[in-house]
Protein backbone atom coordinates (compact mmCIF):
# COMPACT_ATOMS: atom_id res chain seq x y z
CA UNK A 1 0.00 0.00 0.00
CA UNK A 2 1.02 3.76 -1.04
CA UNK A 3 -0.41 5.22 1.53
CA UNK A 4 -0.54 4.83 6.14
CA UNK A 5 -3.43 2.65 6.89
CA UNK A 6 -6.32 4.07 7.83
CA UNK A 7 -5.92 7.43 6.22
CA UNK A 8 -9.22 7.89 3.64
CA UNK A 9 -7.90 11.18 1.96
CA UNK A 10 -5.57 11.09 -1.15
CA UNK A 11 -4.83 13.83 -3.12
CA UNK A 12 -3.89 13.48 -7.14
CA UNK A 13 -2.54 16.78 -9.27
CA UNK A 14 -2.19 16.29 -12.91
CA UNK A 15 -0.74 18.03 -16.07
CA UNK A 16 0.07 17.06 -19.70
CA UNK A 17 0.89 18.27 -23.04
CA UNK A 18 0.19 17.41 -26.42
CA UNK A 19 0.66 17.60 -30.13
CA UNK A 20 -0.42 16.88 -33.62
CA UNK A 21 2.00 16.87 -36.63
CA UNK A 22 2.27 15.05 -40.42
CA UNK A 23 0.71 15.82 -43.51
CA UNK A 24 -3.10 15.86 -42.07
CA UNK A 25 -1.92 15.10 -38.74
CA UNK A 26 -2.16 11.77 -38.49
CA UNK A 27 0.52 11.77 -35.34
CA UNK A 28 -0.10 12.30 -31.91
CA UNK A 29 2.36 12.53 -29.08
CA UNK A 30 1.93 13.42 -25.45
CA UNK A 31 3.21 13.67 -21.85
CA UNK A 32 2.02 13.56 -18.92
CA UNK A 33 2.39 14.41 -15.39
CA UNK A 34 0.90 13.00 -12.09
CA UNK A 35 1.48 13.20 -8.18
CA UNK A 36 -0.83 11.41 -5.83
CA UNK A 37 -0.08 11.60 -2.30
CA UNK A 38 -2.16 12.38 1.31
CA UNK A 39 -1.71 16.08 1.03
CA UNK A 40 0.24 16.05 4.30
CA UNK A 41 -2.35 16.34 6.62
CA UNK A 42 -0.77 12.70 8.31
CA UNK A 43 2.26 11.32 8.51
CA UNK A 44 4.42 9.06 6.88
CA UNK A 45 3.25 11.17 3.39
CA UNK A 46 5.17 8.41 0.84
CA UNK A 47 3.66 10.41 -2.36
CA UNK A 48 4.49 9.02 -5.61
CA UNK A 49 4.98 10.30 -8.96
CA UNK A 50 4.35 8.83 -12.42
CA UNK A 51 5.12 10.19 -15.96
CA UNK A 52 4.02 8.71 -19.21
CA UNK A 53 4.95 9.26 -22.92
CA UNK A 54 2.36 8.55 -25.32
CA UNK A 55 2.51 8.34 -29.40
CA UNK A 56 -0.44 7.57 -31.53
CA UNK A 57 -1.02 7.20 -35.23
CA UNK A 58 -4.23 7.49 -36.48
CA UNK A 59 -5.35 5.81 -39.51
Amino acid sequence: MLFAPGMAFRFAGTAGVGAAFGSRQPYLAGYRFQHRSNGGIKEPNPGINFSQLSLQYNF
